[in-house]
């Protein structure tokens, strides 16, 4: 962004203009609607990640509320995340584009996310070498 101004007016359209109403009010009600939609269809998109996940005990919505709270700021090179900021601010529904970035994003990951035998493991994969193998696959 240019200016602080920029960035602000930036933000406040992705709050108010882009996202659901209410995405991060009190209660972030529409933000854990998301995560409940997003898991929905992880187990039709992707049923062998989805059993494992829920072999290991691993609730798929405490790794990826952050990713749609953040607009993947926080997990994607900025490389790839302007190109996902492209599509969000030009589209008329970049929200649902949201779901479509999170479900490519553990689609490329799936493979690796398959090996990790423990709840500790998929976390520091997600946390740590995941985004970068997908900041790569995604540009």
């Amino acid at each position: 962004m240019p200016t602080a101004e920029d960035a602000f007016w930036i933000l406040t359209s992705i709050i108010e203009s882009i996202l659901p109403r209410g995405y991060y009010d009190h209660s972030l009600l529409a933000s854990r609607a998301d995560q409940q939609v997003l898991r929905r269809y992880v187990s039709e998109i992707l049923p062998k990640l989805s059993a494992h996940l829920d072999d290991l005990g691993i609730e798929l919505e405490a790794l990826t509320f952050q990713w749609f709270l953040s607009v993947f700021t926080d997990c994607l090179s900025a490389e790839a995340l302007f190109r996902v900021w492209d599509v969000v601010f030009c589209t008329n529904d970049g929200s649902t584009f949201l779901f479509q970035v999170a479900l490519a994003l553990l689609k490329l990951n799936e493979t690796q996310l398959l090996q990790c035998s423990t709840p500790a493991s998929v976390y520091t994969y997600i946390n740590h070498q995941m985004t970068n193998h997908a900041s790569v696959s995604m540009v």
